[in-house]
């Protein structure tokens, strides 16, 4: 198999990996928000506001950022650039700093979609998504 053959599956390897960190941001930030904001409303919480605000934001951000760098792959033309994917990388890298021992995973996995940004989108996958 020669290098050129072997370009469109790296590259589509590449873009599912993509994929999946924004699946398991959209998902990490579910879990983060709406499983403490049950916890939270259930009372018996010792921990000062501020904390309480700062996971839950951190979900949040979590949830949109993952979302958002979804879209950067499959949503409509418009939503595919370098702009909002950047803008997504730094809202999950944001959320990695979430107080826990998983946001040192999260912001791994944030720090392997940085590459991404440079990643293009091309004209068959548009025409497709749009019509």
């Amino acid at each position: 198999m020669t290098e050129s053959e072997r370009r469109p599956l790296l590259h589509w390897m590449g873009r599912m990996l993509a994929r999946f960190v924004g699946l398991v941001f959209v998902l990490y930030g579910a879990l983060l928000f709406f499983g403490n904001l049950i916890r939270y409303m259930g009372g018996n919480v010792d921990a000062p506001w501020w904390a309480i605000a700062w996971v839950l934001a951190s979900g949040a951000v979590a949830m949109a950022g993952g979302l958002t760098f979804i879209l950067t792959f499959d949503g409509p033309g418009p939503w595919r650039t370098r702009r909002r994917r950047t803008a997504a990388v730094a809202m999950m890298m944001l959320s990695s700093f979430v107080p826990s021992t998983v946001g040192a995973i999260t912001f791994v996995l944030a720090l392997l979609a940085i590459p991404s940004i440079w990643v293009r989108a091309e004209a068959a996958e548009i025409a497709t998504t749009n019509g």
